[in-house]
C-alpha cells in the first residue's frame, strides 16, 4: 500500500524540482524493490550521484542493486565512494561485509564487521552478517552462538530468526529450526512478517514446496529482499529447480556487466 504512495510522491518532488538529489534516490528505491526495475533503479542512483548527492544512504541502495545483480567490485567501489562523505557512517561498513557474504567471502565478511561488533555491539546488520558468514564458512557452534544473542538485541526480528533457523538447520537441528519456523509464523499472526524469511528456514528444512510457495508469495507482495535471491546462499537448496528459476525470471535479474562507475 505504502510504496506506490512513496513512488509518487517522489515523481511529485522531481516535477518540483529535477535536481533534487534525494527525490532521485526515492524513486530508484520504489524502482529497485517494488517494481524490480533494475536499469530505471540504476538511472536514478547514478543520476542523484552526478548531482553530488552528499547523503550515504544513496551510496547504500545502490550498492545493494549492485550485489543483486552480482557485481560485487563495482558495489565495493560505490561503497568506498560513499565512505568520502561520510567515513564514520556504519551503514556503508556493514554494506562492506554483505557485499563480501554474497561474495561467498566469508572471512572477509566476518572481520568487515569484527570493528562494527566491538564499537556497536547492538548493530543489528554487523551480527546479522557474522552469523550468516559464521554459517557460510561452516563454523556452526559460532553462528548459533551469534544469532542467539542478536535474536533479543534485534527485538526477535524475523531476518535474525530466520537465521538462527538457518543455522540449526545446517547442523540438523530440526526441533529448533523448528520452533524458530513456528515463531515466525506465529509472529505473522499479529503483524508482517516478511514471507521470504519464512522460505529461507522452510528450504533449509527441506521443504521445497512450501518454500517455493513462499517465495511466489514474496514475490506478490513484493518484498524487497528477494534482490538477493540469486546470490543468497541460504537459498542454494532450491537452485536447479525451474520454479524457482522462475520467480529469478519474473525479478528480471540482470547478468553482470561492465560499468564506468569503478
Amino acid at each position: 500500500k505504502v510504496m506506490p504512495m512513496g513512488k509518487a510522491a517522489a515523481l511529485k518532488a522531481l516535477e518540483l524540482d529535477p535536481d533534487l538529489a534525494q527525490a532521485h534516490v526515492s524513486l530508484g528505491v520504489a524502482k529497485l524493490v517494488y517494481d524490480f526495475d533494475w536499469a530505471g533503479a540504476e538511472a536514478c542512483f547514478r543520476r542523484a550521484m552526478e548531482m553530488n548527492l552528499t547523503d550515504e544512504v544513496g551510496y547504500y541502495w545502490y550498492a545493494l542493486l549492485l550485489v543483486g545483480a552480482s557485481r560485487f567490485d563495482e558495489a565495493r567501489a560505490v561503497c568506498v565512494a560513499g565512505r568520502q562523505i561520510n567515513p564514520l557512517t556504519p551503514i556503508l561498513t556493514h554494506t562492506e561485509g554483505l557485499i563480501d557474504y554474497y561474495a561467498r567471502q566469508y572471512d572477509r565478511a566476518i572481520e568487515a564487521c569484527r570493528e562494527l561488533r566491538e564499537t556497536i555491539p547492538h548493530y543489528m546488520p554487523a551480527l546479522l552478517i557474522t552469523g550468516l558468514s559464521q554459517i557460510g564458512r561452516g563454523d556452526y557452534d559460532g553462528a548459533i552462538d551469534t544469532l542467539t544473542h542478536g535474536v533479543p538485541l534485534s527485538g526477535r526480528a524475523g531476518a535474525m530468526l530466520a537465521a538462527l533457523g538457518y543455522a540449526y538447520a545446517q547442523v540438523g537441528d530440526r526441533a529448533r529450526a523448528r520452533a524458530m519456523l513456528d515463531e515466525l509464523m506465529d509472529e505473522t499472526r499479529q503483524t508482517y512478517v516478511q514471507p521470504s524469511y519464512v522460505a529461507v528456514v522452510l528450504a533449509n528444512l527441506g521443504e521445497r514446496e512450501r518454500a517455493l510457495e513462499y517465495l511466489q508469495k514474496a514475490y506478490d507482495e513484493r518484498h524487497g529482499f528477494l534482490i538477493f535471491l540469486n546470490v543468497e546462499p541460504a537459498f542454494d537448496p532450491l537452485r536447479g529447480d525451474p520454479r524457482f528459476a522462475g520467480v529469478v525470471s519474473r525479478l528480471g535479474l540482470m547478468p553482470a556487466q561492465v560499468s564506468s562507475f569503478v
